[in-house]
């Protein structure tokens, strides 16, 4: 299970800066809104790699495994 400490590391530090971002006050333009996105679209990879790694822990099922992995690194 140590493996899982830094992606859920990232998304707690992922998520402090999403909170710390919407909490302040900033302009409405181009880089805030893809700073924005980029924050969700991470949340999105981390989570879909934490949800790969406990399913590879709980199954040991190595065909399943390997399709998880591919979709996670083809997104």
């Amino acid at each position: 299970m140590e493996a899982l400490i830094l992606p859920i590391i990232g998304l707690l530090l992922n998520l402090t800066l999403i909170i710390i971002f919407n909490s302040k006050k900033h302009l409405i333009n181009k880089e805030t809104s893809i700073y924005s996105k980029l924050l969700l679209l991470n949340i999105s990879f981390i989570s879909i790699g934490i949800i790969t790694f406990i399913v590879a822990k709980i199954t040991n099922d190595f065909s399943l495994i390997a399709i998880f992995q591919k979709i996670y690194m083809s997104i």
